[in-house]
């Protein structure tokens, strides 16, 4: 499979993966307001959370933990407050709100924790 074939996947892996835990552990389906009203059963901050590993864990091989960890943590945090900002200009609160905030160093540091987990079956 390609670099961006594999990009795809895991990012595709990764929103339906994350939609389905998410639902699992809140007791019903969320749908992202990105598609409009559609009941897509894939979310897109999840996805781009996968194609972020899937780019940065083959070029942070060979790298410390500390480095690597650093990386995945401001990769995700990254993309968490970009998509709780796009929520907001889509249709109001992002879909998720810790107590006003659309980041929050407990998720930072379970994103982050999760990567790491992740990163030997993305690194290609």
């Amino acid at each position: 499979m390609g670099p961006k074939a594999r990009v795809a996947t895991v990012a595709l892996a990764a929103g339906v993966l994350g939609w389905t835990i998410e639902d699992l552990a809140t007791g019903g389906p969320r749908y992202s307001k990105a598609f409009g009203g559609a009941h897509v059963p894939l979310l897109p901050v999840y996805a781009a959370g996968g194609a972020a590993l899937a780019l940065l864990a083959p070029r942070l091989r060979g790298r410390s933990l500390p480095v690597r960890a650093l990386a995945y943590a401001l990769a995700t945090t990254a993309i968490e407050a970009a998509a709780g900002s796009a929520d907001r200009a889509v249709g109001g609160p992002p879909s998720w709100d810790y107590r006003g905030r659309t980041v929050e160093p407990m998720h930072t540091l379970a994103w982050t924790g999760l990567a790491l987990l992740a990163e030997p079956f993305v690194a290609g």
